[in-house]
């Protein structure tokens, strides 16, 4: 993450974690982890720079590891989640167009990373996907 703020609210959250203050396509870590978390973030970026993410992440991954994406997704039932969805969508990004059109499954296919669980959350504003090298 860039955001000192957000660092030192996950740090008190999670002590035994590690986070990095970087730029996210051009992170090399010094080990391997277990886990990598893109959360709210990779909708930021463009198609190419979401493939070099996603791929920096896969080979930062520990045996066994998974990269866990959460995101905005688009709902589909419902008036009112459809009707917050435009609304907070129309101040996002247009690299966000892209993400709520196709999701991630150009970059994961692209990276080689497979979607293990995925699950809709927030009445189908938001999604989160696990994923493994595949």
């Amino acid at each position: 993450d860039q955001s000192e703020p957000m660092l030192r609210r996950a740090r008190r959250r999670a002590p035994a974690a590690t986070f990095a203050t970087c730029e996210l396509t051009t992170y090399r870590p010094a080990r391997r982890f277990d886990r990598v978390l893109f959360a709210f973030v990779l909708h930021e970026l463009d198609a190419a720079a979401r493939r070099v993410a996603l791929t920096l992440a896969r080979d930062a991954l520990a045996p066994g590891g998974a990269v866990t994406i959460v995101d905005h997704a688009l709902p589909t039932m419902g008036l009112v989640p459809r009707a917050v969805s435009a609304l907070v969508h129309g101040f996002e990004p247009a690299t966000v167009v892209d993400v709520l059109r196709d999701g991630f499954a150009p970059e994961l296919a692209d990276t080689g990373l497979v979607t293990a669980r995925r699950l809709s959350l927030a009445a189908g504003l938001a999604v989160a996907m696990r994923c493994r090298p595949g």
